[in-house]
């Protein structure tokens, strides 16, 4: 069995969750950014969790999460 998660390939996961979903996978990925962002971590943690090598998308995030959050949540920016 190994150390996979599930018995399939990145690509057929991909393709799964936009199927399901309706959005591509990496969306995912920029909400959980906005949301953490929302819920107060700094922005650097964010970015290593992200694995970033650049400030220029948690830049985004933060300019993003800044714009009206009193009355959308983060997900609702995808």
């Amino acid at each position: 069995i190994g150390d996979k998660l599930f018995n399939i390939s990145r690509t057929q996961g991909w393709r799964y969750v936009k199927r399901i979903t309706g959005y591509n996978p990496h969306a995912f990925r920029h909400a959980l950014g906005m949301y953490m962002l929302f819920k107060g971590y700094d922005p650097e943690t964010v970015r290593r969790i992200l694995g970033h090598g650049s400030w220029r998308l948690v830049s985004y995030y933060v300019s993003r999460v800044g714009i009206d959050i009193s009355k959308r949540t983060p997900l609702e920016y995808i």
